[in-house]
């Protein structure tokens, strides 16, 4: 079972509070913009990652994080990630491989409590996607971030599939790398649609 106590006490002294909101998460320094409004309370897993890498003895790098966790009153966890321009599959990936394994090593996550009660949600900007290309960032990013990835990737056991025919072409994969191996469900929305598609996430079951 999840410990999400242990977020709350990451030594924040460096690096600002772990709690934040959904709107505060969404912020997009490039272009000055909230993606969201939703004012719910959530976890800000960047100022989390940082805190999670500094306690650690002898290292000089951090891997990139998903945005946030919304704790839903349904039960299910909310992994958020917010996307204002382009959608770079690999990079996404990274940034929830390396969450998840911080999730382990902090609050006990197991992988089977992830595929329980996990929803990663990736919010996009329909009209910031055209004409973007297939990178997939930068490869001193993605050989920083590899270093973290290595147990989860080795206890991955199944394959599954996901219907995303409703989104973007260009990220229509994505589902299929991780529903049921990683996590329990996987959501694609256009930031119109997100307080919406996250409307049970508020409700009590």
């Amino acid at each position: 079972m999840l410990n999400i106590d242990a977020l709350n006490q990451l030594e924040m002294s460096k690096v600002g509070p772990v709690q934040s909101t959904v709107r505060e998460t969404s912020y997009d320094d490039k272009n000055n913009e909230y993606m969201v409004t939703m004012p719910a309370p959530a976890f800000d897993m960047d100022a989390a990652m940082r805190s999670y890498v500094e306690s650690l003895p002898g290292q000089d790098g951090c891997p990139r994080s998903i945005d946030a966790l919304l704790c839903g009153a349904n039960g299910n966890y909310y992994l958020l990630e917010f996307k204002n321009g382009s959608v770079k599959k690999d990079e996404v990936l990274n940034k929830l491989y390396a969450t998840l394994l911080m999730l382990q090593d902090v609050c006990s996550l197991s992988l089977d409590d992830a595929r329980s009660d996990f929803v990663f949600v990736l919010v996009y900007d329909k009209a910031k996607l055209g004409g973007q290309g297939n990178g997939t960032g930068s490869s001193d990013r993605r050989v920083n971030d590899a270093r973290y990835f290595g147990r989860i990737r080795h206890n991955v056991a199944r394959h599954a599939k996901t219907d995303t025919r409703s989104v973007p072409k260009r990220i229509r994969g994505m589902g299929n790398s991780i529903k049921n191996i990683f996590v329990k469900d996987y959501i694609c929305c256009d930031r119109s649609d997100f307080e919406d598609v996250l409307s049970e996430a508020l409700v009590s079951r």
